[in-house]
């Protein structure tokens, strides 16, 4: 409880959060969201959702009322149409129709999670998403969604096909869909959508680290589960986690600033843009917030998205520290 970390951005403290979770250590976030439970995250897990158990109408409501003049009504209707359109190219080709699962919504499992298992089925030889795009089904769409529509159609189909050719690859699909019609999507409809992409490339960060879609999803459901959530919310001694924005005016008695790299703080973007003032401001808020303790912690290597390891520098702004400041020192890895 008298222990805060500090980072940049919110991305920059999703393995923080999963380490947290796993070793049962409970934790408060001063923003109030945790990193799966943003709205932006929780859209493109539906997605992938979706992709893997064609039955989870949750996932396709919520896709569906992303789009304009879309609710669940409209959107219970459109997944209704689907199944018949779906239907009636089995019996035209022999494949099976949409398979209406009784998998549990992610997000919402019950108990702690730990023995929960999630039954993330899909069709082999054909799939719902490929009718997406049938002109019977574009009618059914309201006017004012229907390009949207396609462009997520075209997204959906891409990112399933890339997921079937490459199973043992779950960040391809992820990325797909990052940089598909919801990366467009993101610019309209939300402010800062550059920090939501960032979050989003984080999200593909994270899905490199399994060779199963649905092993990645079960461990999301470890992550989210209501249990996991009861618990931290029953918890008085939290380790407490915030951006540097939302520690302003807060002390601490021992603070950790994690991410202190060039290119997440400052930022990468500050840095292409050359404008770091802002940066170093936020930099001396984040220093300025112990009471006690200050430990300034930034990595030396970085996964490269798609493979390979590249170097980091520590932040340019730690150089410009006196010295005689402070202390430099090594941890000593379990493996060492």
């Amino acid at each position: 409880g008298e222990v805060a970390v500090l980072y940049r951005a919110h991305y920059q403290a999703l393995d923080l959060q999963m380490e947290l979770s796993r070793r049962g250590i409970p934790f408060s976030i001063t923003s109030g969201v945790r990193f799966f439970e943003q709205a932006h995250i929780r859209d493109l897990v539906a997605q992938l959702r979706l992709i893997v158990n064609p039955g989870d109408e949750p996932a396709f409501v919520r896709i569906c009322e992303l789009l304009p003049k879309i609710g669940p009504k409209t959107a219970a209707r459109l997944h209704r149409a689907i199944s018949d359109i779906f239907a009636r190219r089995r019996d035209e080709s022999g494949h099976d129709s949409i398979s209406k699962t009784d998998a549990p919504t992610l997000f919402d499992m019950p108990g702690d999670g730990k023995e929960a298992e999630v039954d993330l089925t899909s069709c082999k030889t054909a799939h719902p998403i490929d009718v997406f795009d049938d002109p019977a089904l574009l009618e059914k769409v309201p006017e004012p969604a229907r390009e949207t529509w396609k462009d997520l159609a075209r997204t959906l189909q891409e990112a399933l096909k890339m997921h079937n050719e490459n199973p043992d690859k779950p960040a391809r699909a992820v990325q797909v869909l990052a940089e598909g019609w919801y990366g467009d999507y993101l610019r309209v409809a939300h402010d800062r959508p550059e920090s939501r992409r960032e979050d989003l490339g984080a999200l593909i960060d994270f899905a490199e680290k399994y060779s199963a879609m649905d092993e990645m999803l079960a461990q999301l459901v470890l992550l989210s589960s209501e249990g996991n959530e009861r618990g931290m919310a029953d918890a008085k001694d939290k380790l407490r986690l915030s951006t540097i924005h939302q520690a302003k005016g807060l002390e601490f008695p021992v603070v950790f600033v994690i991410g202190a790299s060039d290119g997440s703080l400052p930022l990468q973007r500050a840095i292409d843009e050359g404008d770091v003032d802002e940066e170093r401001r936020l930099f001396y808020v984040a220093v300025t917030r112990a009471e006690d303790e200050l430990y300034v912690c930034y990595p030396t290597l970085q996964m490269q998205r798609g493979g390979g390891i590249f170097r980091l520098e520590r932040s340019r702004f730690i150089d410009e520290i006196d010295a005689e400041k402070f202390e430099s020192a090594r941890p000593r890895h379990s493996w060492e």
